[in-house]
C-alpha cells in the first residue's frame, strides 16, 4: 500500500468511527463500500520462480604495480690535462712557513719506470698494469723558518690514470702503509675526494724526540694526489697536513672534464 492509499484508508476509518454511534446500518455499509473502493485492487502476481544458475565467480588477476627505482648514473668523466699542470706551487702553500724549492732536483717527472724502480720490477709492473697508470710528477718544498708549527718538508706527488677506477685501486690497494710495513694506518676512509687513506711513520731520535711522516693519498676522478709531510712530531700538527692536501685537491676540482 502506497502512502496515498494509507492516508485515504485512515481518513475514512476515522469518519466511520466518529459517526458510528449516529449513523444507520445502511449508512455504515455505504461507508465500508466507499473504503473498499479506494483500496488498491489486489492482482495475483505469481512470485518469480527462482532458477538456480551458475554464476561464475569473478576472477581477480593480481597485477604487480612496479615502482620505478631511480638510480643515479655514476659520473665517470675524467681529466685529460697532464699531471704537471696540477703540481702545487710555492704560492699555493701557507705563507707563514715560507716554503720554497731548493733546486731543480726537488721537482721532476715521475714516469712509470721511476715507479718500477721504487716498487721493484714485479710489483711495479703489476701496479701499473692493474691501475692503468699514465704518468706523474712530484715536487718537494722546504720550510724556510722554524718559528711556526709546520712540517719541515712537504712532498706533493700527482699521478694520472686512464680511469676513475684505476685511481681508486691505487689508493685502496696500494696505500703507503701497504707498500712499506714501517708505516701504520691512521685512517682508511678520510672524508676527502673520492677516497683518502692516511698512513704514518714514526721514528725516535737519539735525543728522545720523534720524527714523523704523514702520508695523505687522495683519489679524485682519474688522479691520485699524495701529500707527504715530514718533521719533528712536536713541531707541526696533523691538521696542517690536511690543509695542504685540501689545497692540492682544489687544483684538480677546478679541472675541465671529458667523457672517457
Amino acid at each position: 500500500m502506497n502512502k496515498r492509499c494509507q492516508f485515504l484508508f485512515i481518513s475514512v476509518f476515522i469518519m466511520i468511527f466518529l459517526s458510528s454511534c449516529q449513523m444507520s446500518e445502511a449508512a455504515i455499509q455505504k461507508a465500508i463500500d466507499q473504503t473498499q473502493s479506494v483500496l488498491p485492487t489486489s492482482t495475483n502476481t505469481s512470485a518469480p520462480t527462482s532458477t538456480a544458475t551458475n554464476t561464475p565467480e569473478p576472477t581477480f588477476t593480481l597485477t604487480a604495480t612496479i615502482t620505478p627505482t631511480f638510480t643515479s648514473t655514476p659520473d665517470l668523466r675524467i681529466i685529460e690535462v697532464g699531471p704537471e699542470q696540477f703540481l702545487l706551487e710555492k704560492g699555493d702553500l701557507p705563507a707563514d712557513a715560507k716554503y720554497y724549492v731548493p733546486n731543480q732536483l726537488w721537482i721532476s717527472p715521475d714516469h712509470n719506470d721511476e715507479v718500477i724502480g721504487r716498487m721493484g720490477k714485479n710489483d711495479g709492473e703489476n701496479y701499473i698494469d692493474e691501475t692503468d697508470r699514465i704518468d706523474g710528477w712530484y715536487i718537494i718544498f722546504y720550510s724556510g723558518t722554524s718559528k711556526v708549527r709546520a712540517p719541515k718538508e712537504v712532498l706533493h706527488r700527482i699521478a694520472q690514470f686512464e680511469s676513475c677506477e684505476g685511481a681508486l685501486i691505487a689508493v685502496e690497494k696500494y696505500p703507503e702503509y701497504e707498500l712499506d710495513n714501517e708505516y701504520e694506518l691512521v685512517d682508511d676512509d678520510y672524508d676527502l675526494g673520492d677516497k683518502t687513506v692516511i698512513s704514518k711513520y714514526r721514528e725516535i731520535q737519539p735525543g728522545g724526540e720523534y720524527i714523523v711522516i704523514y702520508y695523505v693519498e687522495t683519489a679524485y676522478r682519474n688522479y691520485v694526489s699524495q701529500i707527504a709531510a715530514y718533521g719533528f712530531e712536536d713541531k707541526f700538527d696533523f691538521e696542517y697536513v690536511i690543509q695542504i692536501a685540501e689545497i692540492a685537491l682544489e687544483l684538480l676540482a677546478d679541472a675541465p672534464l671529458v667523457e672517457p
